[in-house]
């Protein structure tokens, strides 16, 4: 991906995939400048010369980023010319789910209703997770007094 914020000044990024952690490295193309500063639209910002060369950055948090870098000569004190792209960092790997309420008390031939949350490794929550909770015949039995016996098949 690129972008350009001026005729003299490009900005390009590279990564693995779009998932966090998602470590981007940023190349810019202006030589001619003594310091270059980043604004990674995560609140995270760096300053850094042009000798050292490409400057990588991770997000851990899903969203949109806006990352500008802005071309600075000590000088005149003057910012120069900027670039700006846009990365976007999406949900890790599912890592554990949250079942609301915890518990529940379920009469024979009767049914429950409870919410279901997806967390990825990073405790953000998973967008719309497509779950299924089916319950054979051969799960276990509920009798008149309440009291569940659950097979060797429960939750299969």
């Amino acid at each position: 991906m690129a972008c350009s914020g001026s005729p003299s000044f490009e900005l390009t990024a590279s990564g693995s995939g779009d998932q966090i952690p998602l470590t981007v490295t940023f190349t810019p193309s202006e030589t001619d400048v003594d310091e270059l500063r980043w604004d990674f639209g995560d609140d995270e910002t760096l300053t850094s010369s042009v000798e050292d060369g490409s400057v990588s950055h991770t997000y851990s948090t899903i969203g949109s980023y806006t990352v500008t870098v802005v071309a600075q000569n000590r000088d005149n004190g003057e910012p120069g010319d900027s670039a700006s792209l846009n990365v976007i960092a999406t949900a890790g790997m599912l890592n554990h789910i949250s079942l609301s309420p915890d518990s529940l008390t379920v009469l024979p031939e009767g049914k429950a209703t409870f919410s279901i949350s997806a967390f990825d490794q990073f405790g953000n929550e998973l967008a719309d997770p497509e779950t299924a909770c089916p319950a054979s015949s051969s799960a276990g039995t509920i009798d008149q007094q309440g009291r569940s016996t659950a097979s060797l098949n429960a939750g299969a």
